[in-house]
C-alpha cells in the first residue's frame, strides 16, 4: 500500500507483504528512513573528528586575526549585513527531467532570506543556466564529474552562491563546501542539492520543503552538523557553537520531529537536542531554528573568507 501522497512523489513509504517498511528515494530503496539517515544520505558533509576541528579552528582563529576581524579576543571589524548573489545550475537529463520552473528557484530563496534574513544575510537571484548532460544530472560526490562541472560552470568569487541541482547517485540530498576552502579551491565552492527536495517540486515526503538547501547553504556560510563531536564533546559546542546542545549523532533516532528526544541524558551535557534546528538532521517540517551563536559565527566566517578582497578571474554570468 502507498502511503505518500503520489505516487510521482520521490519519497515513497511502501508497506512490504512482510510488514516491513520500506523508504525510497527516486530510485534508491532503503529498509526504512532509519536506514536512509544511518546510511548518511541525508547530507554528504563530514564531520569532523575532534583532533580535525580543532586544526581547522586553530587555523580560523588565525585567520580571523590575520585578516584584523579578531584582535585580542574581540571583534574589531562590525558585520555590516550582506545580499549574496545567488547563480543556480539546473541540470536535466536528455528526457528533461530535473527541469525546475522559475517559481521553485524563487520560493528556494524565498526560504533563504527567512532563515538567514535575520543573521543579516539576504540572497538575490542572479541568473540560471539550464545544463542537459545525463553524465552530469546523476552527480556523485567527489566524482570527476563534479570536479568538471564544477570549473566550467563555476562563476563569480567568493560573495557567490553557486547552486546546482541535480539528481544525485545513491539517494543524497546535498553537500557543500566550508568558507575556509574558497582559497584553495575556488571553483569548487559551492552548494549541490537533489533538485526535487526544493519546495513546491514533490507534493509530500518529509524532504521536500526545500530544507535542504536552507541546511547545506548552511555549511557555505560556515556552520557545522549541531551533533558534531556527540556527547563526549571536551567543552559544550562539537559544532563551536556554544548554544547549540551536543547531542548523540545516532542519525537512526533523528527521523521525524523528536523534540522530547535527549541523546546525551546522564553525560555532562543533558539536555534536549536541538532538533529545530536548521543544521540537523529532522524533517523539513521540524527545522525552524538558527542560533545567535550561529549567527555570530556565520558573521565571523564570512568577513575572515567571503568578503576578502579577490584578485583572481571573475567568470561572467551566463543566461
Amino acid at each position: 500500500m502507498i502511503l505518500a501522497v503520489s505516487a510521482s512523489a520521490l519519497f515513497l513509504f511502501l508497506q512490504a507483504s512482510s510488514g516491513v517498511a520500506t523508504f525510497n528515494v527516486g530510485q534508491y530503496e532503503f529498509e526504512s528512513q532509519a536506514a536512509f539517515l544511518k546510511a548518511g544520505k541525508r547530507c554528504g558533509v563530514k564531520d569532523l573528528t575532534p583532533e580535525e576541528a580543532e586544526i581547522v579552528e586553530s587555523a580560523f582563529q588565525q585567520d580571523m586575526h590575520t585578516e584584523g576581524v579578531m584582535m585580542d579576543g574581540e571583534r574589531r571589524k562590525p558585520f555590516t549585513p550582506q545580499n549574496i548573489d545567488v547563480f543556480f545550475h539546473v541540470i536535466t537529463d536528455s528526457n528533461n527531467n530535473g527541469v525546475l520552473d522559475p517559481a521553485v528557484l524563487d520560493d528556494q530563496v524565498g526560504l533563504l532570506n527567512d532563515f538567514f534574513g535575520p543573521s543579516g544575510f539576504t540572497f538575490t537571484i542572479i541568473g540560471a543556466e539550464l545544463i542537459q548532460d545525463n553524465a552530469f544530472f546523476t552527480l556523485a560526490m567527489g566524482s570527476e564529474a563534479e570536479y568538471v562541472l564544477k570549473n566550467t560552470r563555476h562563476i563569480g568569487i567568493a560573495r557567490t552562491l553557486n547552486l546546482y541541482t541535480a539528481d544525485l547517485v545513491g539517494g543524497l540530498l546535498g553537500w557543500a563546501t566550508f568558507p575556509n576552502e574558497y582559497k584553495k579551491t575556488p571553483s569548487m565552492d559551492g552548494v549541490i542539492v537533489r533538485y526535487d527536495t526544493l519546495p513546491g517540486v514533490l507534493e509530500g515526503g518529509p524532504y521536500s520543503l526545500g530544507m535542504t538547501a536552507v541546511h547545506e547553504v548552511g555549511h557555505w556560510l560556515g556552520l557545522y552538523h549541531p551533533f558534531q563531536g556527540g556527547c563526549t564533546a571536551v567543552y559544550r559546542g562539537g559544532d563551536w557553537v556554544m548554544d547549540t546542545n551536543p547531542e548523540n549523532p545516532n542519525e537512526e533516532d533523528m527521523a521525524g520531529c523528536p523534540e522530547a528526544r535527549d541523546s546525551c541524558v546522564g553525560t555532562k551535557f543533558p539536555g534536549t537536542d536541538p532538533v529545530h534546528n536548521i543544521m540537523d538532521y529532522s524533517d523539513d517540517y521540524c527545522l525552524n531554528d538558527v542560533t545567535d551563536g550561529q549567527t555570530t559565527r556565520m558573521q565571523l566566517q564570512w568577513m575572515t573568507y567571503r568578503n576578502r578582497p579577490y584578485t583572481g578571474p571573475i567568470l561572467p554570468a551566463r543566461k
